[in-house]
C-alpha cells in the first residue's frame, strides 16, 4: 500500500520537489536534501550546475551545506526554487 507521502510533487513555477519519503526533521529542526544550484553566478561558494547535500531549516527559508558553510537565507520558497532544482529529500 502506498504511504500518504509517496510520489507527492510540490511545484512552484517550473521547479518541483518529489517527496519520496516523509519529511522528517531531526532534533535541530533540519531537513537533509540534495539539490542542484542553478543560480546565475557563484554565490556563497555555490557553483552553478553543481549538486549539493544541504540542510533546510524548518520554519525558515534557509539552507547550508552539511559541513556548516554556505548558510543562505531566502525570502520565500519561491526564491529558493529560483536558485535550486532537482531537489530530493534524503
Amino acid at each position: 500500500m502506498e504511504k500518504p507521502w509517496e510520489n507527492i510533487d510540490i511545484k512552484i513555477n517550473d521547479n518541483s520537489i518529489n517527496v519520496s519519503k516523509p519529511l522528517i526533521y531531526n532534533k535541530k529542526e533540519e531537513l537533509l536534501i540534495q539539490a542542484t544550484f542553478i543560480g546565475s553566478k557563484e554565490s556563497l561558494g555555490y557553483i552553478p550546475n553543481k549538486r549539493y547535500t544541504l540542510l533546510l531549516y524548518r520554519g525558515q527559508y534557509s539552507i547550508q551545506r552539511i559541513d556548516g558553510s554556505g548558510r543562505c537565507p531566502y525570502q520565500s520558497f519561491k526564491s529558493f526554487f529560483e536558485n535550486w532544482t532537482d531537489i530530493k529529500n534524503i
